[in-house]
């Protein structure tokens, strides 16, 4: 099960990357492309909301549908929301945008949980998951790393 836990890790790093990075620059990339403040706030609030929502729905999702198949529609929307972002000047676009990145995001809390269970099952769950928790906030370690060293570069 070893390969398995460093894959799942590794997996999770890059979730975090991928929703983490884009959610914290929602405004500034919509307001690059044109879009007014209140718009691209409005934008990043409805991906909060969307967060929020799927979060709750997460659960029915990976009840119904089983870990696997949830974290295969999870890794569509890691695909799906950066290739909407190019098509993002297209009207009604960044709504839908926020929906990709909103679901995107529920899967560093609620999806790790859900995987490791699958993958490990209930035997020795807290320190699995905790050790995956660890490793999926490496990405906020990297990211506040990277604001010291941006902000010293001005």
């Amino acid at each position: 099960k070893m390969p398995a836990f460093w894959l799942l890790i590794f997996g999770f790093f890059l979730l975090n990357v991928c929703c983490g990075g884009p959610s914290n620059h929602n405004v500034a990339f919509l307001q690059d492309l044109g879009y007014s403040t209140a718009f691209a706030a409005a934008i990043t609030s409805g991906y909060m909301a969307v967060v929020a929502v799927g979060k709750i729905a997460a659960g029915t999702l990976f009840d119904r549908l089983g870990p696997p198949r949830t974290a295969l529609l999870l890794c569509g929307a890691c695909i799906g929301f950066p290739a909407l972002a190019l098509f993002c000047r297209i009207p009604g676009i960044p709504w839908v945008y926020a929906v990709f990145l909103g679901f995107t995001g529920m899967g560093p809390s609620v999806g790790i949980s859900a995987l490791v269970r699958h993958v490990f099952g209930d035997r020795d769950f807290a320190s699995i998951f905790s050790l995956a928790s660890m490793a999926s906030t490496l990405r906020s370690e990297e990211r506040r790393r990277g604001r010291a060293a941006y902000g010293r570069a001005l």
